[in-house]
């Protein structure tokens, strides 16, 4: 089973996975725990890093796997066109690995300004909360 198109495939999946699960964390938090109880510590300092991290993640993560979806095509292309002709290029799995490693690193260079663009601003709870405890007023 590996061949150069899983190894892309398995790659597709990591990233599609990473993105899912990422996904998953924030959903939960946000939409059912932080609003919901309006508590302080679910709107702390980390929770706010885990926000940014991913709103990275999920841009890297969903950005190279759309990138390895063409790359994959460009395979199935250079192996179809070469079929017929023996001195044509041969798709290894080590070519599959350079691949996957350049597409991802290519994708992360290329959102490096758009890392630089979320920052954390503090803000007293009550702004963001709608029905908040009377003791968190100025948390």
């Amino acid at each position: 089973m590996r061949t150069p198109v899983n190894m892309i495939l398995t790659a597709m999946a990591s990233c599609d996975t990473v993105v899912l699960f990422s996904n998953l964390i924030y959903t939960t938090h946000y939409s059912f725990v932080a609003f919901k109880f309006c508590h302080p510590k679910h709107w702390s300092y980390s929770w706010a890093l885990f926000l940014i991290a991913h709103a990275h993640l999920s841009l890297v993560a969903h950005s190279s796997s759309v990138w390895l979806s063409v790359m994959l095509a460009l395979i199935r292309y250079v192996t179809l066109r070469s079929r017929g002709n023996m001195g044509g290029m041969q798709v290894t799995i080590k070519h599959s690995y350079y691949a996957v490693a350049v597409t991802v690193s290519l994708v992360a260079v290329l959102n490096a300004p758009n890392f630089l663009n979320y920052k954390i601003n503090h803000q007293p709870l009550n702004e963001t909360c709608t029905e908040l405890d009377p003791k968190f007023w100025n948390s």
